[in-house]
């Protein structure tokens, strides 16, 4: 079996659906920059990929929580300042 990478075994597919075959080099400018493309567009240019919007979702509920309140984080403040200030003085 030949082990070698190459692009024969993607290229149909890439070609059918308007993708690209990349191959990350060792230098900065060898990675493709990465844009966001309508369906129906190429999703592929000579030194760009694109990744497919197909705007198929459904958001049911949005909950949102704060990590910290606003007290917790006076409190957390102030002791972190007198754990300083004590220990400065030692």
């Amino acid at each position: 079996a030949d082990v070698r990478a190459t692009g024969k075994l993607m290229q149909p597919i890439t070609d059918a659906t308007g993708g690209g075959i990349w191959w990350a080099g060792e230098k900065a400018g060898d990675v493709p920059a990465i844009r966001s493309v309508r369906r129906g567009q190429d999703a592929a240019g000579a030194n760009w990929m694109g990744l497919r919007r197909n705007e198929q979702y459904l958001v049911h509920a949005v909950h949102q929580a704060p990590l910290m309140t606003g007290p917790l984080a006076l409190l957390l403040i102030l002791g972190t300042l007198a754990l300083a200030w004590w220990r400065e003085g030692r």
